[in-house]
C-alpha cells in the first residue's frame, strides 16, 4: 500500500471516530479521505483570517484552536476555543460568506480539511453526509445560544463555574484535573471577563476549597460540589 492510500485510510478512520461522521458509509468515508487534506499548524499559526473565503469544512483532530474577532483597538474578542472533534466553516460555506473571525492555533494542532467542492457534492449525493452537516450546524447554533444566555446577566462566578463544569462533564464525582485551554487573557475574553476578574474568581474558588491552581492546570477537588455550587448560583436555594 502506498503512502497516498495510507493517508486516505487514516483520514477515513479519523472521521469514523468523530461524531457526527460516525454513521457515514465506508464508501463515503473513503471518498472523503481521498479528497481531504491533512493540515498541521504551529502555535500562533493562522488557518484563516477574517474576510477570507472558507476553503471547506475543517475538523480538528488534535490541539486547540482559537476563533476570535479582530478589533480596531487591538483587543480581540474570543468567540470560541475549539477542542478535538469540533468542526467549523459550514455556516460560512453554505451561506457563501467570508469568515467574520480569524482562526489561530494555540498549540500544535492537526486538522482534516474537506474541500468546499467535495462538501457541496456530498451534501447533494449522500443523505447521511447532509445530515452530518446539519448536525454540526445545529450544535454550533445551540452552543451560540448557550453562550448568549450565559453571558446575559450572569455573574463572573457563574461564567467560570459553567466553564469548569463543562470541562469536567465526563467526571461524575471526586477529583478531576483540567487545563485552562489558553492563556488567562484569552480565556477571560472567551468568558466576557477581564483577566483580573477571572483571576479573582479563580482565587475565590480556591478559598472555598473547590479548586487548586497550578500554572495553566486546574484541579477540581470535588466535582459534585462544583456542580452543586453552580446550581445554587443559578437557581438559589
Amino acid at each position: 500500500m502506498n503512502a497516498t492510500a495510507d493517508e486516505t485510510r487514516a483520514v477515513a478512520e479519523q472521521l469514523r471516530r468523530t461524531p457526527p461522521f460516525t454513521r457515514l458509509a465506508d464508501s463515503t468515508l473513503g471518498a472523503l479521505g481521498r479528497s481531504a487534506q491533512t493540515l498541521h499548524l504551529r502555535p500562533g499559526q493562522f488557518l484563516a483570517q477574517a474576510g477570507e473565503t472558507p476553503r471547506g469544512v475543517a475538523i480538528l483532530t488534535a490541539g486547540t484552536l482559537k476563533l476570535a474577532f479582530p478589533s480596531a483597538t487591538g483587543q480581540e474578542k474570543v468567540l470560541e476555543l475549539l477542542l478535538p472533534g469540533r468542526s467549523f466553516g459550514q455556516a460560512e460555506l453554505f451561506a457563501n460568506q467570508p469568515f467574520p473571525y480569524y482562526v489561530e492555533a494555540l498549540e500544535p494542532s492537526n486538522l482534516i480539511l474537506i474541500p468546499a467542492a467535495a462538501v457541496q457534492q456530498w451534501v447533494q449525493e449522500d443523505g447521511e453526509f447532509a445530515r452530518a452537516m446539519l448536525t454540526c450546524l445545529g450544535r454550533q447554533f445551540h452552543a451560540l445560544a448557550r453562550d448568549v444566555e450565559s453571558l446575559a446577566g450572569h455573574s463572573a462566578l457563574v461564567r467560570v463555574l459553567r466553564f469548569l463544569v463543562n470541562r469536567v462533564a465526563e467526571v461524575a464525582e471526586g477529583e478531576a484535573t483540567v487545563s485552562l485551554l489558553a492563556r488567562k487573557g484569552v480565556l477571560a475574553s472567551r468568558l466576557g471577563l477581564t483577566p483580573e476578574t477571572l483571576s479573582r474568581t479563580l482565587r475565590e474558588l480556591q478559598e472555598r476549597g473547590l479548586l487548586g491552581v497550578r500554572g495553566d492546570h486546574l484541579t477540581v477537588h470535588d466535582v459534585a460540589a462544583l456542580r452543586a455550587l453552580l446550581e445554587q448560583q443559578l437557581w438559589g436555594g
